[in-house]
């Protein structure tokens, strides 16, 4: 006896579409579910490892995919109430129900860019407010690079000033810079001074200079000091007048 079997190629189709069809529904019944969260398994993503390592993709149900500003860091809105993110650009508007605090251990960052103030709560450019005093505001600021004695003398300290503030910088004269608006930095700083200068600013030896610093036990704040080592390092104060 003969037997004879004809499969066609849409016969072996539609068995490969049964196939996988059924290692779909296999696979889909057997993911867990998080029950609480009433969320099909296909809307579902790893957070990690456990009995139940699945969690809905809004499981605050804000509206927002869990972590979607997670692009340049595996840290943000980690669940610490704090959102770490290296670059943020907002297009428009952004509401913050709280305090905006820029990182590092001492002020660095700036908020640039910002429009004409308009209403009382506006905050204002240096621009804008030495254009409606009629002269351009005196401050010292403090360099993010700390450096030992030897600056390559006042010139070298000069242009690192202008390297991280602007034409407009140079290095401060000690007894200056105590009487200019200063940036609210806590960290000592060299400053200028005729009697104790790092023999002009060359030697990061042994000698003695001057430095800037705040002192929180007096009524006046910053005050200047012959007590600071060449050996640093310390932040430069720079001054725009």
């Amino acid at each position: 006896m003969k037997i004879g079997i004809n499969i066609e190629r849409k016969h072996l189709y539609g068995v490969i579409v049964l196939l996988t069809l059924g290692f779909f529904i296999i696979y889909t019944i057997g993911t867990p579910v998080k029950k609480s969260t009433g969320s099909h398994p296909l809307q579902q993503i790893a957070v990690g490892v456990g009995s139940n390592p699945l969690d809905s993709v809004d499981s605050n149900a804000n509206g927002l995919i869990d972590n979607s500003d997670n692009s340049d860091t595996s840290n943000a809105c980690n669940g610490d109430s704090v959102c770490e993110v290296n670059e943020l650009l907002v297009n428009k508007n952004m509401t913050v129900n709280g305090n905006i605090t820029l990182g590092g251990d001492s002020p660095t960052y700036r908020v640039k860019n910002v429009a004409i103030p308009i209403e009382d709560s506006d905050v204002a450019t240096k621009r804008y407010v030495d254009a409606k005093v009629g002269v351009s505001l005196p401050v010292t600021l403090f360099t993010k690079t700390k450096y030992n004695g030897n600056l390559g003398g006042r010139s070298g300290a000069d242009a690192k000033c202008r390297a991280e503030f602007g034409a407009s910088f140079h290095f401060c004269e000690c007894q200056k810079s105590m009487g200019a608006v200063l940036a609210d930095a806590r960290e000592a700083a060299w400053c200028d001074y005729a009697f104790a200068n790092c023999n002009d600013w060359t030697d990061g030896g042994p000698e003695w200079a001057s430095i800037l610093y705040y002192n929180t036990a007096s009524e006046y704040g910053w005050q200047f000091s012959n007590s600071a080592l060449c050996f640093g390092p310390y932040s430069i104060a720079c001054c725009n007048f």
